[in-house]
């Protein structure tokens, strides 16, 4: 009986430090960084820290600010996910991502970067958007 509850006990912590990732809520998350209401899913990111602790962004610009403040210490997090522009209910590792630019993407911060899960995707949005590609460590 008491290596049951053990092992349940230590499930429960395992679960309680997960690094899955958490669907955006439009209309109810706020972002860390900016403080508003997430309103378009298209934009949104998350870091998720190593004690399972998960902030949300509005915005890529919101996010790569947030970093850039200190407020979380690099050695902290333990992922960073961006939502994919194509598909609004996928978060992505950030290194995985391709980033375009463009003002014509009309993000909540005007940061109008938008992030893709793949190269073809970027390349066909930054023709309809007149975008560029962009590299995560140029971002202001």
């Amino acid at each position: 009986m008491k290596t049951g509850l053990l092992i349940f006990c230590i499930g429960i912590f395992f679960a309680s430090c997960s690094t899955n990732t958490s669907p955006l809520q439009i209309g109810i998350d706020a972002c860390e960084n900016c403080k508003m209401t997430i309103s378009d899913a298209r934009f949104g990111a998350e870091i998720i820290t190593y004690k399972g602790r998960i902030y949300k962004f509005d915005d890529i610009v919101c996010l790569r600010s947030f970093m850039k403040s200190g407020a979380l210490k690099s050695s902290e997090i333990e992922s960073t996910y961006l939502v994919d522009y194509c598909n609004p209910h996928l978060l992505n590792p950030i290194s995985n991502c391709v980033l375009s630019a463009s003002e014509n993407y009309g993000s909540p911060m005007n940061g109008n970067i938008a992030a893709f899960a793949d190269k073809d995707s970027a390349i066909k949005y930054n023709l309809q958007m007149e975008g560029d590609l962009v590299l995560w460590n140029k971002i202001e």
